[in-house]
């Protein structure tokens, strides 16, 4: 495995990087436009960037994680390189973004997916589809974690992105993930947040997502907190919201920090009424063009975790020092103070989440009368929106309207009692309970 591999932004040669085994080292080339920086981290200069630990951080952000790494193993042969450096050789030229990455001296080509999204999305069984393509295309850089046979999705989710979607579904561990997505991406969208555009396969186990790094011909760069911070993809958890605002407030420029704190701090209070627990550094990102001009990503993995009881049920990022769901008064003191937000910006934002868990719920009551094997996880996340909404309010205290009143008004009060479960695979994607 070359030692050097070449680094393009935008189709342009701007650097190697280099493994020179104690060490890691990254330099621009000299003719580089300052625009074409790698990272927000990482500005163009002629000095070399140097990383004692592992891989860039940044060059973390898209490698194949999981069982993903075994099926490259098992395709290349025992001794293939699934190292960080190893998987970055292999499936740099083809993520998300505008940099890409190949072994020093490899031609850059493009290349183009293969899949057709919407035979999966209108296939009678959609996760069956899009597990056989994965497996078929496990070397075309396709991130995420990876079930550990095609006739068991009991493992991990999935994700694979094509030239224009980002196509997502469950597991069985995790019933009805894709239609949970959906609906807090609804929720999102309708409480003003950039959401990309979402389609639900007929059988509601796939989701498809526009990809946001490619807009109007434009490609974006993305970058997210964990990269931004320093983190190797494995700390994503090892955080806080106060750090995560502290990064935001140093990569977005002045004259666009306003409006982006105001959509940071919507989607922080919409995690907390939807119950997010898995909303870790990785799932925060900037997108940019210049160094000066980074904006708040559009959002994407936002999903109800504490409808899955075997989940551990606290926020991904600590607040205060701790990981707990804060009512309404600590948001809004996070919004204020870090943020620099106006009493009257918290005031509309809570307003705006309220109206859009209203809009949304009864869609989400429709989806659990649908779709049988959501109904169970459809109920829970009612009962989760329905107390998020107060928990979110400045006067919130406590839980005021119980389960049976939620579901009855939906004419879903026939709740099974919970039952308690295993613990689930460790490798799964969200943290369990101990």
């Amino acid at each position: 495995m070359s030692k050097q591999l070449d680094v393009y932004v935008l189709d342009r040669l701007v650097g190697v990087l280099s493994d020179q085994g104690q060490h890691y080292v990254f330099n621009y080339m000299p003719d580089t436009p300052p625009n074409y920086l790698v990272s927000l981290t990482m500005p163009v200069r002629l000095e070399s960037y140097v990383w004692q630990r592992s891989l860039f951080p940044f060059f973390q952000q898209n490698l194949p994680e999981g069982f993903k790494k075994d099926v490259i193993r098992q395709r290349l042969g025992p001794h293939a390189d699934v190292t960080d450096w190893g998987l970055l050789a292999l499936t740099g030229k083809n993520v998300i973004g505008r940099v890409r990455v190949v072994p020093h001296g490899t031609a850059i080509t493009k290349t183009f997916s293969h899949i057709e999204v919407a035979a999966i999305l209108a296939s009678e069984d959609s996760q069956s589809s899009l597990l056989r393509y994965l497996n078929e295309g496990v070397l075309e850089g396709i991130s995420g974690v990876m079930p550990k046979a095609l006739n068991s999705s009991a493992d991990a989710k999935t994700t694979v992105w094509t030239d224009e979607l980002i196509l997502k579904t469950g597991t069985q561990e995790l019933p009805g993930l894709a239609i949970n997505e959906y609906l807090c991406l609804e929720v999102a969208r309708a409480a003003g947040l950039d959401v990309p555009q979402t389609a639900l396969s007929d059988d509601g186990q796939v989701l498809a997502v526009e990809r946001f790094d490619r807009k109007l011909q434009q490609q974006f760069a993305l970058e997210d907190f964990c990269a931004i911070a320093a983190f190797d993809p494995v700390n994503k958890y090892r955080c806080s919201l106060e750090r995560l605002i502290d990064l935001h407030n140093e990569y977005v420029v002045s004259e666009r920090r306003q409006e982006s704190a105001r959509q940071l701090y919507k989607l922080i209070v919409l995690n907390y009424a939807l119950h997010n627990g898995d909303a870790h550094l990785k799932n925060f990102a900037l997108v940019y063009t210049h160094y000066d001009d980074a904006f708040l990503a559009p959002i994407y993995d936002v999903v109800t975790t504490s409808a899955y009881p075997h989940l551990e049920d606290k926020p991904a990022l600590s607040l205060l020092g701790k990981k707990a769901w804060w009512m309404g008064k600590q948001l809004r003191l996070l919004g204020t103070t870090r943020l620099s937000l106006l009493a009257r910006d918290v005031d509309e934002i809570e307003l705006k989440i309220h109206q859009a868990i209203d809009q949304v719920m009864p869609v989400l009551a429709a989806m659990t009368e649908r779709y049988s094997y959501f109904r169970e996880t459809g109920k829970r996340m009612l009962v989760e929106w329905s107390s998020g909404k107060q928990d979110i309010t400045a006067t919130a205290k406590k839980r005021v309207e119980s389960k049976a009143d939620v579901l009855e008004g939906y004419n879903l009060s026939d709740v099974k009692a919970r039952k308690k479960k295993t613990v689930a695979n460790p490798d799964s994607p969200f943290k369990m309970k101990k």
